[in-house]
């Protein structure tokens, strides 16, 4: 496994994690942004400037699936650590010069999920 993220390697607990979880999913849709650039080039300001708003649209697109499959009743998870095996990932699907945004999983869970404690609204947005 050659990571794109080498400085990052204490995170790759979690990337072996969200490999193990992705093999239990149901469903598995690898989001790929058949626009982008290759991730090792130069982007110039314009192609930088498309590149986030491609992610941007994309990462939004994502959020209304995920939202719509809870709605369902699925469980779903929103894979982004996927950058630990990003040539692997690529090879297996196939996919030259393009980026893989994010992995989205669909499936029944087979546990209650428990309700994380969140932030007070007003505490964190002004």
């Amino acid at each position: 496994m050659q990571s794109l993220l080498p400085n990052y390697v204490n995170y790759i607990n979690s990337a072996q994690n969200s490999f193990k979880i992705m093999q239990e999913a149901t469903v598995l849709i690898f989001v790929i942004n058949t626009l982008s650039k290759e991730y090792r080039k130069f982007l110039s300001f314009e192609e930088h400037i498309a590149e986030i708003c491609d992610i941007q649209a994309i990462c939004a697109s994502i959020e209304n699936m995920l939202l719509t499959a809870n709605n369902l009743g699925l469980g779903s998870l929103w894979i982004g650590d996927i950058f630990f095996v990003y040539p692997e990932l690529k090879h297996w699907l196939n996919k030259k010069g393009e980026i893989i945004a994010y992995i989205a999983l669909l499936g029944y869970a087979d546990e209650k999920l428990v309700v994380r404690p969140r932030k007070d609204f007003d505490k964190i947005v002004q």
